[in-house]
């Protein structure tokens, strides 16, 4: 079954504080590592716009308690890839322009961008 996923820039300060989440400290709070899948992963959480991904039956009929656990199960790796490319773009970040359509949208300089995504959910 196809759907669309529809997603919105992130606030710069979210941003940040998305990339501080996935960033592995050591011992000494520097710096180990950046867990990249937990990043694209809780980027795409906060960039989809979809209101039914927060239906509790949804989440419910995919064992999720959560989006983020959500997205695991619907979305493979290179579709998380994807959107995660998509929702870099709408942030102002990322070489080529890969978002399909983009809308100003007229409250204030939020964007959004319509994706096709193929994907069963059954």
């Amino acid at each position: 079954e196809q759907f669309i996923v529809q997603l919105r820039q992130i606030p710069s300060k979210r941003v940040r504080e998305i990339q501080d989440m996935a960033i592995e400290l050591d011992r000494n709070g520097k710096p180990k590592a950046v867990e990249g899948f937990d990043l694209q992963l809780m980027m795409i959480c906060d960039s989809i716009a979809n209101k039914e991904f927060d239906n509790k039956e949804v989440l419910k009929r995919f064992g999720a308690m959560t989006r983020k656990e959500l997205f695991q199960t619907i979305f493979n790796a290179g579709e998380v890839a994807g959107l995660f490319r998509k929702t870099q773009e709408l942030c102002g970040v990322g070489d080529d322009t890969v978002v399909d359509e983009v809308d100003e949208v007229e409250n204030g300089s939020r964007r959004m961008a319509t994706c096709s995504a193929c994907i069963s959910c059954s």
